[in-house]
């Protein structure tokens, strides 16, 4: 495990170092650990720009509709295409490779055909839900 809970870091050149000088004492554990969970901390960060993207979308529907009197939300579909059809055409070829039944063509093309703003916002929900750190129950500074 290169950068997470629990990573050793070679610190023996600062050992030496501390050894000579006068702090001698201060110095005490053999390897330091890394604190930071990095996958949390990529899934927060996704979940953070889905979340970013999910407000423009609802902005950008919401402008449109004030403009046109009625309501107006873009199916995720339309923004997927307007962005890459080339991934597009992929995810959607992978999807019906992976399943001959057609059940998760099914769920893929429903997922896309709902508002860019709420699979944006579900995508945000989900990422964030992995990417939660609960907090202990004996509080903060219970050893």
């Amino acid at each position: 495990m290169l950068f997470g809970k629990g990573a050793n870091i070679d610190i023996a050149p600062l050992k030496r170092y501390l050894s000579k000088s006068r702090l001698k004492g201060v110095l005490v554990a053999a390897r330091l650990t890394c604190s930071v969970d990095w996958m949390r901390v990529l899934f927060r960060f996704l979940s953070a720009m889905m979340l970013s993207f999910a407000v423009v979308a609802g902005v950008i529907d919401t402008i449109q509709s004030f403009a046109s009197s009625d309501v107006i939300l873009t199916p995720a579909l339309a923004v997927w295409i307007s962005v890459n059809p080339n991934s597009f055409n992929a995810a959607e070829s992978t999807v019906e490779g992976l399943d001959p039944a057609g059940r998760a063509a099914e769920v893929f093309n429903w997922t896309l055909a709902q508002p860019a703003f709420a699979v944006f916002l579900a995508v945000a929900l989900l990422l964030w839900m992995i990417g939660y750190q609960r907090v202990k129950p004996a509080g903060r500074f219970a050893a």
